[in-house]
């Protein structure tokens, strides 16, 4: 789907999927050779190809400032909410 999109310049500035795509590690590096900006769920525990480092260790290299809390809307048992690193 995505390459067809691509093929016929479908316009859309960025890919995002959940995370049984996101340990999908060939789609990673099919939407890079294709300078897709994407983002992607993954597990806490997954490994990441800039370096060796665990996602949720790199994440918290950061400080706590550098995260601020968005609204994704709200659900049968209230707001929902994730962390996004500021820039």
């Amino acid at each position: 789907m995505l390459e067809r999109a691509l093929a016929v310049k479908v316009p859309f500035a960025w890919f995002t999927a959940d995370e049984a795509y996101g340990q999908v590690g060939y789609l990673w590096d099919w939407l890079e050779h294709r300078d897709v900006f994407y983002v992607m769920a993954t597990r806490c525990d997954h490994e990441l190809t800039t370096r060796t480092a665990r996602t949720d260790e790199l994440v918290a290299e950061f400080a706590d400032r550098s995260w601020q809390r968005l609204s994704v809307g709200a659900d049968e048992h209230g707001p929902r909410g994730w962390r996004h690193r500021g820039l």
